[in-house]
This record gives structure tokens, C-alpha cells and sequence, in this order.
């Protein structure tokens, strides 16, 4: 049995899709490095204030998900019945 995602990926030539990969000479080796640095740090630097209340964000989950079970479950039939099953 053929599966249809090989039947499409057959019909697509692989040409239009291959990247142009060129010999980058040692300079630009070292230019790419450092900006993915730059941006990863730029990235951290943003986000060191939204990075410790994610963390805590975690914590209490982790924490208050043995007490979040009983209460996402309703209580009586009128419940289930609001949320389309039955």
C-alpha cells in the first residue's frame, strides 16, 4: 500500500528545493559565527527580566497540578452537558 505523502513527495523534483551552498572563505565563517552570537545574546539579554517569572511559572504548576486534577473534573451532569458531551 502506497502511502499518498510518498506519491507527492515523488512528484515534486528535489532540484527547486537544493540550496546553493558555497565556499565561504575563513572571514565570513568568523562574520557568521559572531552575529549568531550577537543575536543569541541579544535574545538573552531581552528576555533576563521574563526569564526568572517563567521559571517560577513552572515551579508553581508543577506544584499545584496534583490539586488542578479533581477540580478540572465537574462535579455533576450539568457540566458535561455545557461542554458538548454526554
Amino acid at each position: 500500500m502506497v502511502s499518498i505523502n510518498a506519491c507527492i513527495l515523488s512528484c515534486i523534483p528535489l532540484e527547486e528545493f537544493s540550496v546553493y551552498t558555497f565556499d565561504a572563505s575563513a572571514s565570513q565563517k568568523i562574520a557568521r559565527y559572531a552575529l549568531i552570537c550577537s543575536l543569541m545574546l541579544l535574545g538573552a539579554w531581552m528576555l533576563q527580566h521574563f526569564l526568572p517569572a517563567l521559571c517560577w511559572a513552572g515551579v508553581l504548576a508543577i506544584g499545584t497540578s496534583k490539586l488542578y486534577g479533581p477540580l478540572a473534573q465537574p462535579t455533576s451532569g450539568a457540566g458535561t452537558a455545557m461542554c458538548g458531551q454526554r
